[in-house]
């Protein structure tokens, strides 16, 4: 990781930069549906979403988004996440009402993304151009989801999540929060401000202005 941070010192200044397409609304981002393996999900329809977790794959960016779907898909598959996404797709996996097995903790009342990206990844990574069309993609179907569910866009704490607060936080924040699992990700690098203040920017499309969540 030091020598990322020597090979990539100087490179991106806030604000971060702009993302090879710039969509317009969720509709126009490119989407497939590959089912998740039955044993890492259950079907509870009737169950109420109001968080939002954030992953990152820990796998090779070449896999992109429909490996880790394909990997979900598998037999030997020990969960899954409702979405991934990477710098051209986003592929779901998982319907929402369902219960993923993607945060242990929290599987019952959240709705998880994975990126294409790995928890030691330093800024700069987060930053590079793969992860910038990435993380706008990802921010809007975040902004489609908080929409749907009424999730407010709002950055919540270990605690939060643990007290059940509506919002978005890190898979580390459910590991830390519940005390339950050793998950980490996406790690400290990720743009976490950058990230929400997206998925606000991009909710005020659909005229919905949750921001505090009280």
């Amino acid at each position: 990781r030091n020598q990322c941070r020597s090979a990539f010192k100087g490179k991106y200044k806030l604000p971060p930069p702009q993302p090879r397409k710039e969509y317009r609304s969720f509709s126009e981002i490119p989407k497939e549906f590959i089912q998740a393996q039955a044993s890492t999900f259950k079907a509870q329809a009737d169950q109420q979403k109001n968080l939002l977790v954030l992953h990152s794959t820990e796998g090779s960016r070449n896999n992109g988004a429909v490996g880790t779907g394909r990997y979900f898909a598998l037999p030997t598959a020990k969960g899954a996440a409702h979405y991934t996404v990477d710098d051209k797709k986003i592929v779901q996996s998982v319907r929402e009402e369902f219960k993923a097995h993607h945060a242990n903790g929290r599987n019952d009342n959240s709705i998880g993304i994975e990126h294409c990206g790995s928890a030691e990844f330093c800024k700069e990574e987060w930053l590079d151009d793969y992860s910038i069309n990435q993380l706008h993609m990802s921010a809007w179907l975040a902004a489609d989801i908080c929409y749907r569910w009424k999730i407010p866009p709002i950055y919540l704490t270990p605690e939060e999540v643990n007290n059940r607060k509506p919002g978005i936080c890190a898979h580390n924040d459910v590991t830390v929060g519940t005390g339950r699992g050793s998950h980490w990700d996406p790690g400290p690098n990720f743009p976490y401000e950058h990230y929400i203040n997206m998925v606000r920017q991009f909710l005020k499309t659909y005229g919905q202005f949750i921001v505090t969540g009280k």
